[in-house]
């Protein structure tokens, strides 16, 4: 099975995706689900023509996605396409791409790099708006990951496609569980 899980506060703005998904899902109803994962009311398009739910605005978009996951308990073998509703699809054939590029041994496929950062266990990122480090706003499963000291690179989660089992192997994602502070950027 193929799994969407689109995130975002456009909804309409952007139709050729709605329209994109509402197609790809209607040919293809028993392999292609879209579900929409709302930080608040969807618009009456998104309502009419996908599964969504309206979850507390926590995480942001990593909120967002791993909020869907667990509501979902979809199974390991799921692929999933993790994408904002402000993305421009010039060619539907990227399902197609990715999910050749899963079967050949990628573990993820993303339309990105993050800007690479320097991490360290105990380095405090933002003093004013995010005075906490790492290692105290990860799971305990995964703190193993951040013990070290060393470049970060990490996808930009605008889009990601993966399969189910590949999240859980690294714990799905870390997720800062609290609203956005009054001076936080978002």
């Amino acid at each position: 099975m193929i799994q969407f899980i689109v995130v975002g506060w456009h909804f309409d703005m952007y139709p050729e995706l709605v329209q994109g998904l509402v197609e790809l899902q209607a040919a293809n109803s028993d392999s292609v689900k879209v579900f929409w994962s709302c930080h608040r009311e969807p618009s009456e398009t998104v309502k009419a023509n996908f599964e969504y739910k309206v979850f507390p605005n926590l995480g942001l978009e990593d909120g967002a996605y791993q909020q869907a996951l667990d509501y979902l308990d979809l199974s390991d073998d799921t692929v999933l396409f993790l994408m904002h509703d402000d993305l421009v699809v010039k060619n539907w054939g990227f399902i197609t791409e990715c999910i050749d590029r899963l079967q050949r041994g990628a573990a993820f496929v993303g339309n990105g790099m993050n800007y690479p950062d320097y991490m360290s266990p105990t380095r405090i990122y933002d003093e004013e708006f995010f005075p906490r480090t790492v290692l105290e706003v990860s799971r305990p499963e995964s703190l193993h990951y951040f013990q070290k000291e060393g470049m970060a690179y990490t996808f930009r989660e605008s889009f990601l496609c993966t399969v189910r089992k590949y999240l859980r192997d690294i714990n799905d994602f870390e997720v800062v569980w609290e609203e956005p502070g009054e001076n936080m950027p978002i």
